[in-house]
């Protein structure tokens, strides 16, 4: 197919150079070998004209058997035959060579720089190969040089002025019919060819029927009636209008001329010949540049008319995005594509969007002609291929075979590749043109900017959409603050009457901050803390403010926490949150409460543990009464009671009275239950109180508790029983820790020490250390490293001493037992006394 393609314009031209060269021996005079119009040079220098230089040899090659064909039936010999071709050729390259070097279209004459251009090379040519054809005309076959030059000379230049122009025009149309095709231009042409051949035809026979042509042929009036249409020719159809006309004229006046040649003399018909061709030469080349500046002049309204055209759609285009909502973005691509392609005469229009996960395009959308059919994805057009040079940011071009032809413009907007917009078109519609790619980038970009637009509008639609269902689904009652304090948005939870819509004494909206300060009754924190917390956050004074509050209502007594924190953004603003904390606070008292059941069930059993040493405490003091009441008893007896003896006796037992007391006070509070109260007291005495009751077991395992106590007393706020059992747990495992220890280092230490965070309390032992996997896990309830434990004196005692505000750690003192320490804040308050 492409061989066959290939071959059909050499052809062609061959076959056109056969009937040229028929044409050109009907018109010359015998026995003289120039014609009056030599059409062959004209048909090939048109051929290289129309065609790549890269070519030409094919066009060449095929002439040259025809141009041998031809020659040789007038018996000339094969030098002159070849010798002629030559000359004939040389014309020709010289010619198209010129137009080829020198214009960027060469087959295009509407312009005064292109006419002028081609009258220049066709005169060169003619007259550079017209010295080689008059020699060897001259040299083989007898005819004076210069008349053939001469002859040759004004028969070449008219062929070309009249036929190069009118074959390149009718090539050119023939391409592109019928897209190009005007009923009413070719109607007014047809009527200007009819106009001229009858004007031509009265004209020329009576001009060169008068006797002595060659004077009287100019004076005939008959001829001024040539003029009007050839200026018709040249105003209307351009140079190649004038180019047909002036071939037409001279067609029908040398018809003329060789019919009467036999009456005439053949000095008196060249003389009309050269007369005819002066008078066409002199009236054609001015008509050619005057239908040349007709054409420009028309190229440059049409332009003009063009770009204002092209400013219009960009107006349009411009403007036709700028109301269009996202979600309607698509619809208004759709529209102005279908706008792009009228202005354009372009087939398809496709717009890709870059994928959200990158990486390839998706049809975002499309418009073509009803007719083919409608397709998103341009046919040869590969997407990967697409994405590829829209990534290099280079614009893409595909061609096809049956005369299409595709664009693909990256569009971006800055660095970021958002898609690419792809054009089809036709040769019609020249992609070559050299404003059609700038004018496609400049509405590429106008789609980039509305794609842009699309995409950020839509993350915005996204991202308050994501807002909105995140703020409905926050539980409890959430609301969104400005920088002065008013509500800008809120969730379902929000309640009605919390948004005070009630104006404030200047007239404004009342604020989130005034309202939680005046209106105790709307179920806001009516508290000064709450309106200034709010304010101090929204005036960034605050890094966030968090506060808990009753509310009574008819299910009773409910607990709400109001948190407020900042919005980081330039606007300013804060986020207030009212949560219902209910639930946790009546989880937080029932873990409380099972937590004081479980101390104080552990305080009963570590009682019950000490039974032996309380008993023996017990048992002494009242041994001692009993003993001092026998021996008052006795001292009655025997001498009627000495009263100083008597009052010794007494005064020990209500000594040992006051230690049973004090024994029996000790075990009470330690194994009393109720709410906890805090109230300032002495660290120092509560640990001497815990090793005074822990004294005889002590005693009894063979312990020595010693005291490193703060000098001064140390205050602390807190509940005196709980605080006990934090004392009396440390001291008891430490004991239980040094039961496996040597009884001469069976030493327990319990310090006191106010440091700048607060109080340190540690107890000391030096039994079996504690390991480094166990120093974060003794703390875990039911964790226990005693065989009999049941592991929650450590737990029990944490929660306590985090219930105080303080912390207690444990750490191993390098192979010579462990301590514990709980910190507690110090207390401000004077010491109990």
């Amino acid at each position: 197919m492409r061989w066959a393609k290939a071959a059909a314009g050499p052809l062609v031209v061959a076959a056109a150079y056969f009937l040229g060269s028929e044409l050109g021996f009907a018109l010359r005079f015998p026995p003289a070998m120039t014609s009056i119009l030599w059409p062959p040079n004209a048909i090939v220098t048109a051929a290289l004209v129309l065609t790549p230089p890269k070519q030409w040899w094919t066009l060449l090659a095929a002439v040259l058997p025809v141009h041998y064909l031809v020659q040789s039936r007038f018996d000339l010999p094969p030098a002159l035959i070849l010798a002629l071709f030559c000359t004939n050729c040389l014309e020709a390259l010289i010619g198209a060579g010129i137009l080829h070097r020198f214009s960027v279209s060469p087959d295009r004459f509407d312009t005064l720089g292109r006419a002028s251009l081609f009258l220049a090379a066709i005169m060169a040519a003619v007259l550079v190969s017209g010295f080689a054809d008059a020699a060897a005309v001259s040299i083989l076959r007898g005819e004076p040089y210069g008349r053939v030059w001469e002859t040759r000379l004004l028969s070449n230049v008219l062929t070309s002025l009249a036929l190069v122009p009118a074959l390149v025009a009718a090539v050119r149309a023939v391409s592109r019919f019928p897209s190009k095709f005007r009923l009413r231009r070719a109607i007014e042409a047809g009527a200007l060819l009819a106009l001229l051949i009858t004007a031509g035809r009265t004209a020329f026979a009576h001009a060169l029927g008068m006797p002595s042509p060659t004077v009287r042929w100019l004076e005939q009036s008959e001829l001024l009636l040539l003029l009007p249409l050839l200026l018709w020719a040249a105003t209307r159809f351009g140079a190649a209008g004038s180019s047909f006309a002036i071939l037409t004229t001279a067609l029908i006046a040398f018809a003329f001329v060789t019919q009467n040649q036999v009456a005439s003399t053949s000095g008196q018909s060249a003389l009309a010949v050269r007369g005819l061709q002066g008078f066409l030469l002199v009236t054609g080349m001015p008509l050619f540049v005057l239908g040349a500046l007709m054409e420009e002049r028309r190229a440059s309204e049409r332009a003009l008319a063009e770009r204002l055209h092209f400013e219009e759609l960009m107006s349009r285009l411009s403007g036709a995005f700028v109301h269009v909502p996202s979600n309607a973005m698509d619809v208004a691509f759709e529209e102005q594509l279908r706008e792009v392609c009228d202005h354009f005469s372009l087939r398809v229009a496709t717009l890709f969007q870059l994928a959200p996960e990158g990486g390839a395009f998706r049809v975002a959308t499309s418009w073509s002609l009803p007719n083919p059919p409608r397709f998103a994805v341009p046919p040869a057009v590969s997407l990967p291929e697409l994405f590829e040079h829209a990534s290099r940011r280079e614009v893409m071009r595909v061609e096809q075979e049956d005369g299409t032809w595709s664009l693909g413009l990256p569009l971006e907007a800055g660095d970021a590749l958002l898609g690419t917009l792809v054009f089809v078109g036709t040769r019609e519609e020249n992609p070559d043109r050299p404003d059609l790619l700038p004018r496609l980038r400049l509405i590429g970009e106008v789609f980039a900017n509305a794609l842009a637009r699309k995409e950020s509008e839509d993350a915005l639609r996204g991202g308050e959409a994501m807002k909105s269902a995140i703020l409905a689904s926050l539980p409890g009652q959430v609301a969104v603050l400005d920088r002065s304090g008013a509500i800008i948005a809120a969730n379902q939870g929000w309640p009605a009457r919390t948004a005070p819509s009630s104006d404030g004494e200047d007239g404004r909206a009342m604020t989130y901050a005034e309202a939680c300060r005046c209106a105790p009754d709307s179920g806001l924190p009516a508290t000064m803390d709450a309106a200034e917390g709010v304010q101090g956050v929204l005036a960034g004074a605050r890094p966030s403010f968090t506060l808990e509050y009753p509310s009574r209502n008819v299910s009773g007594e409910r607990w709400f926490a109001l948190s407020v924190v900042p919005l980081r953004r330039p606007e300013g603003g804060a986020v207030a949150a009212h949560v219902d904390v209910t639930n946790r606070h009546r989880a937080e008292d029932e873990a409380r409460r099972s937590r004081e059941e479980l101390a104080h069930f552990l305080r009963v059993s570590t009682v019950g543990e000490l039974t032996t040493s309380l008993a023996h405490e017990l048992n002494q003091p009242l041994t001692a009464i009993l003993a001092n009441a026998q021996a008052g008893r006795l001292l009655l007896d025997t001498n009627g009671g000495d009263r100083a003896s008597l009052r010794e006796i007494l005064d020990d037992i209500v000594e040992e009275d006051k230690r049973a007391g004090e024994v029996i006070r000790r075990l009470r509070d330690l194994l009393r239950k109720g709410a906890p109260e805090r109230a300032p007291l002495d660290l120092n005495r509560l640990a001497e109180d815990v090793t005074r009751l822990l004294a005889n077991d002590a005693a009894l395992r063979g312990v020595s508790i010693r005291l490193a106590l703060n000098v001064a007393p140390v205050v602390v706020t807190g509940d005196r029983i709980q605080l006990q059992q934090v004392v009396l747990n440390l001291v008891m495992n430490a004991m239980d820790a040094m039961a496996e220890s040597a009884p001469d280092q069976r030493i327990a230490l319990v310090s006191t020490l106010v440091t700048p965070d607060g109080v340190h309390l540690s107890v000391r032992d030096s039994g079996t250390g504690l390991r480094e996997s166990d120093a974060g896990r003794v703390f875990q309830p039911f964790y226990t490293t005693k065989p009999s434990g049941m592991g929650m004196g450590l737990s029990i005692a944490r929660s306590i001493v985090e219930a105080h505000g303080g912390r207690i750690w444990g750490r191993d003192n390098a192979g010579s037992g462990a301590t514990f320490t709980f910190s507690l804040p110090l207390s401000t308050a004077a010491p109990p006394p």
